[in-house]
């Protein structure tokens, strides 16, 4: 039976709005890792008090078609201990332990289906329907993708240049409506003043 405990190097640190970075990681071996569109990893860092070891999970930003690679999207939190740790100290080429990918809010593509997928998320929410719209994007040529993602204003979007390249590379078959609180300019074509709640 395989260890649920992987040790996985960091590849590249991706900055994608000023407190949210992207870490990609792969296997020393750059063996692929087993895992599903909307699946988690549960880091373990060495972050707590004295150095106690603690444990956080983050959904994977990454799809399964992205092996070896794996990623996971950060978002500073005030006061977090993990996710301050990780955005001040993590470099390219540290080793960090890991569990397993799992979780069950997932998505299975289906490269025979033309369905149409609507995912509805808010700041950082949006990790695991990035790895979930980009599967279908790639394996579902039928399919259609509807992003609602909801954050405080322009800055604060996670991903905004990869759903802008994504928009473009499958026009037609992914639309992006932004839901913005507190948005800093006039509200563009396909852009909602509001809160992300059961009315808008």
């Amino acid at each position: 039976m395989s260890s649920p405990y992987l040790t996985l190097s960091v590849v590249e640190l991706i900055q994608e709005t000023p407190d949210a970075v992207t870490i990609c990681f792969e296997r020393p071996d750059r063996q692929a890792v087993s895992c599903q569109p909307g699946q988690f990893l549960t880091l373990i860092l060495p972050c707590g008090p004295g150095g106690k070891k603690e444990r956080r999970a983050y959904s994977l930003s990454s799809t399964p078609s992205e092996a070896p690679r794996l990623a996971v999207t950060v978002k500073r939190v005030a006061g977090g201990l993990m996710s301050n740790y990780l955005l001040d100290n993590v470099r390219v080429g540290q080793q960090i332990e890991v569990m397993a990918p799992i979780g069950n809010f997932t998505l299975t593509p289906q490269p025979g289906a033309a369905r149409s997928v609507v995912l509805v998320g808010a700041g950082s929410g949006i990790t695991p329907l990035m790895s979930m719209l980009k599967a279908v994007l790639r394996e579902e040529p039928q399919s259609q993708v509807l992003l609602v993602y909801g954050n405080r204003n322009e800055k604060s979007v996670i991903f905004a240049d990869q759903l802008r390249q994504l928009e473009q590379q499958y026009a037609g078959r992914l639309q992006v409506e932004h839901v913005y609180s507190q948005p800093k300019g006039p509200v563009a074509a396909h852009q909602h003043t509001g809160r992300l709640n059961r009315t808008m």
